[in-house]
């Protein structure tokens, strides 16, 4: 199977009526998948709030939210496989009880990133709690264990107020949305096959792909059997890769944008 949608997916991408034209019936397609809050705010803050990278060059950000955790092992290591970097949407409050994992995933060139600290939805937060308890409290956490400066952050549920985002500009870090989704997170759209077919339908140059690495025990609805992701993750990357695409981190994939 993993060849034969290898094949179908280069032939609608490259050669079905021609490889610029096929491209922009994808690429609207997922734009589209895109929320109306995500383009507003990207529009009013282009170089600091980013739902996607360079349509120039066939590079994509993997992003995953909600470690560290023992699972993020299992996906540096698949990562490791293809040679891909990743960026990670890490809770303050998970930090200190997973420091070899944050460890790891500098040492192999993955991109640290600021989640909030405990997962609040954070959009009604007023300016000072959302900074003090949520985004300042966790870069305070990164900063115990590591060096890497933490430039980019995600608010939980993609929910950020204008002004939380003025905010953040304001002090040099980038609001970091998505292009669309896995859909890992959601038990009834997870398995292997339904989470490959959603990503690489939606394949495009400077996608940001939101995915998750918490345990399957702290979300019961992604289920308790998160395989499946890993599987999909493996096939994606090796029909990614064989596509011509680049799997980046952050500051690859926005070193060309010109609103970066």
């Amino acid at each position: 199977m993993s060849h034969l949608f290898c094949k179908i997916i280069c032939t609608s991408i490259l050669f079905v009526g021609g490889a610029s034209i096929s491209q922009n019936i994808t690429s609207e397609v997922y734009l589209d998948d895109i929320p109306k809050q995500f383009k507003d705010q990207a529009a009013l803050f282009p170089k600091f709030c980013v739902i996607k990278g360079s349509d120039s060059l066939r590079q994509i950000g993997l992003t995953f939210d909600d470690g560290p955790s023992h699972f993020s092992n299992k996906i540096i290591d698949i990562l490791g496989k293809y040679h891909a970097k990743a960026t990670f949407f890490w809770l303050g409050s998970n930090l200190s009880e997973h420091p070899e994992v944050v460890k790891r995933a500098i040492e192999e060139g993955h991109t640290m990133a600021n989640h909030s600290w405990d997962h609040a939805n954070l959009g009604n937060h007023s300016i000072k709690r959302f900074w003090k308890e949520q985004v300042k409290k966790t870069n305070t956490a990164f900063r115990k264990l590591t060096d890497h400066r933490v430039q980019y952050f995600r608010p939980p549920f993609g929910n950020i107020s204008d002004r939380q985002i003025a905010f953040l500009k304001n002090k040099g870090i980038k609001t970091i949305l998505w292009t669309f989704s896995s859909n890992d997170w959601d038990r009834t759209k997870n398995s292997c096959d339904q989470v490959t077919r959603t990503v690489m339908s939606k394949l495009q140059p400077g996608a940001i792909i939101l995915f998750h690495d918490f345990d399957a025990e702290d979300n019961k609805d992604a289920g308790s059997n998160r395989n499946g992701m890993l599987m999909a993750l493996d096939k994606i990357l090796e029909e990614g890769t064989l596509l011509g695409f680049e799997f980046v981190s952050m500051e690859k994939l926005l070193s060309h944008d010109p609103n970066k």
